[in-house]
């Protein structure tokens, strides 16, 4: 599994299981409305034992579902199983405290909100037409001999409406809620001027794949590039012509990665690579890949060409350590060897002798 995906999947994982500790809440709250409701004086019910030995069967599946480690991996599925275990319940509520008369009908509601908040749209409308079935089955239940009609139909129809413009309006709402804290996460998580990652981000990726490594024995490596006359251009051409220079180098390197690879921008003009399943042989040809089309693509300002070179540094691991912070410094080390023995090379990184 490529790093940004695994790190795309451990953050719906990390909203779902945030999520989980709100729909406990709701279990709760639900559990608490059927207490109130069994225990009221004027409260009608038909089944009392059979809704206190449901409240009690419930009460022991939400108890097992989240604190007795039965639930440690949080996912779509598990928790649309756990909004069909609510509406199952409820509806023995219903069953139990007068079917489609009674005052706790509006408990789905608490289904379609859980439903809404980590389901999306499509799956939170089928979980209303589960409602409506359920819904439709208490109805016929609570009908005896009488016969359908026009009216009972229409009756129906508004019963349920309600069911329905709560899923559609909620899950609008959540969707529109993740998407503007999509944007905000990219927005925090991005170089604005390039495109690529920040430091932020890259050292969150590069840690979990340091992990990853070690537990597979897998090797990888770090490329560090830093442009040779970013100072030049600054400084002839303005600090425009420089961000464009950036922009271009980055351009550069996206170009020469695979898409399992990660690119951040480390500052200024340095970026950071992490090369994923790579060793020193594959790192050297990826690094001068970079460089020869650095060279051979010049950049263009005021009509006129400027010959763009970069030094590059690279650290192997394990060949170089296994600390992730130990492994950057070595990378930057080995560039900076790059830049003072003339720029426009590569340097591996070699631990010192003793």
């Amino acid at each position: 599994m490529e790093p940004v995906l695994s790190t795309a999947l451990s953050l719906e994982k990390t909203e779902l299981r945030d999520f989980s500790r709100t729909i406990v809440e709701i279990h709760f709250l639900l559990i608490t409305v059927v207490i109130l409701y069994l225990v009221a004086p004027a409260a009608i019910i038909k089944y009392r034992p059979e809704l206190v030995f449901s409240t009690m069967a419930y009460t022991l599946f939400v108890i097992v579902f989240h604190y007795l480690g039965l639930h440690k991996i949080y996912t779509p599925w598990k928790l649309a199983s756990e909004s069909w275990v609510m509406i199952l319940f409820i509806t023995g509520i219903l069953w139990a405290t007068g079917k489609v008369d009674s005052p706790l009908v509006n408990l789905y509601l608490l289904a379609i909100v859980i439903s809404a908040l980590t389901l999306g749209k499509t799956t939170t409308l089928l979980q209303v037409g589960l409602i409506s079935a359920c819904y439709l089955y208490l109805s016929y239940l609570g009908l005896t001999n009488k016969i359908y009609t026009g009216g009972f139909g229409s009756h129906l129809v508004a019963k349920l409406f309600p069911f329905w413009l709560v899923a559609y309006l909620t899950t609008s709402l959540a969707t529109d809620i993740q998407a503007a804290k999509n944007k905000i996460r990219m927005l925090s998580e991005s170089d604005e001027l390039t495109g690529l990652i920040n430091m932020r981000a890259f050292k969150i990726m590069f840690g979990r794949h340091v992990i990853q490594a070690k537990r597979y024995q897998r090797e990888f490596s770090l490329l560090m590039i830093d442009s040779d006359n970013l100072k030049m251009v600054n400084d002839h051409y303005g600090h425009p012509a420089g961000d464009a220079l950036i922009r271009h180098i980055a351009e550069v390197i996206t170009s020469s990665l695979r898409g399992s690879d990660i690119a951040a921008r480390y500052g200024g003009d340095e970026f950071i690579i992490l090369l994923v399943n790579t060793g020193k042989a594959q790192a050297m040809t990826v690094a001068e890949r970079i460089r020869t089309q650095l060279l051979a693509q010049p950049l263009k300002i005021d009509h006129q060409q400027i010959q763009n070179t970069a030094s590059i540094g690279i650290a192997c691991f394990p060949l170089n350590g296994d600390d992730p912070q130990q492994l950057i410094k070595k990378a930057d080390e080995a560039m900076y060897l790059s830049k003072i023995n003339g720029k426009n090379q590569i340097t591996v990184f070699k631990e010192p002798s003793l």
